[in-house]
């Protein structure tokens, strides 16, 4: 069963926020490694944390887990607003 998270403000809906911002930076520097459905090697994969569907937690940990795997995970640079000229 998953943890509920909370905000330290105490608002659900920006946990979620965050959530969809967190990009996980996946890469296998030893050379080619599949896990959880992906293909992972040298070059860094982004994966958007809402990609991973209600079971995100399980697959970050399965991919953590994997000591062949650098895992990392940033947030995602803020969309630029839109100019009214």
């Amino acid at each position: 069963m998953a943890k509920e998270q909370k905000s330290p403000t105490g608002n659900e809906g920006e946990v979620n926020q965050q959530a969809s911002k967190t990009i996980l930076v996946v890469s296998a520097p030893g050379g080619p490694r599949r896990r959880c459905g992906r293909a992972f090697g040298p070059v860094p994969v982004e994966i958007p944390i809402s990609e991973l569907g209600d079971n995100a937690e399980d697959i970050i940990n399965e991919l953590r887990a994997d000591p062949l795997l650098k895992v990392d995970g940033r947030v995602a640079d803020p969309e630029p607003a839109a100019s009214a000229e």
